[in-house]
């Protein structure tokens, strides 16, 4: 009876630990044969004039990136080595680096026009380790003509550290 009950006990603990991971990719790439995986597409900041929406990705468990889907009012860039700074709620910060030149496009909705692109970050361990640690409060994304910044409301402030375990 002991052994059942230590057993049901490790059962029921897995499940509850157990990751709930959705990927708009999983797979093995049939060119490079490197493991592909992406996280599907989250809000941190959704309002009538700009988003912020973000995915993470891991090429063969040796390049892990945060991708952010960005719209605003204005046109914008994004030069290779342009920076992002991830302000968490203990008032910590990490600095991440673009990892692509990015120029919006045009996007109209019934809504609203606004120009949008994605822009991918590289994350190193030490990045991630902090991002699963920590709720996120504000994002500020360095353009090449301007900065802007995200605030992150309580419901979506711990998008990211729930889901940077699916690309560990």
């Amino acid at each position: 009876m002991k052994h059942i009950l230590i057993i049901s006990f490790m059962l029921i603990s897995g499940i509850a630990l157990s990751q709930d991971c959705k990927y708009s990719i999983n797979e093995v790439d049939k060119f490079t044969k490197k493991e592909i995986k992406e996280t599907k597409r989250a809000l941190l900041h959704g309002g009538l004039t700009n988003s912020l929406i973000f995915t993470l990705g891991n090429v063969d468990n040796d390049i892990r990136f945060i991708r952010f889907e960005i719209g605003i009012h204005d046109v914008w860039s994004v030069y290779k080595g342009d920076k992002a700074v991830i302000l968490f709620e203990n008032g910590e910060t990490i600095e991440i680096e673009s990892l692509d030149n990015v120029i919006s496009e045009a996007y109209s909705d019934a809504l609203s026009d606004s120009q949008t692109g994605s822009v991918s970050y590289f994350l190193t361990s030490e990045k991630m380790r902090k991002l699963e640690a920590n709720k996120v409060e504000g994002v500020r994304i360095y353009m090449t003509s301007t900065t802007i910044d995200f605030e992150i409301k309580k419901k979506y402030s711990g998008n990211i550290s729930e889901r940077i375990k699916c690309i560990k």
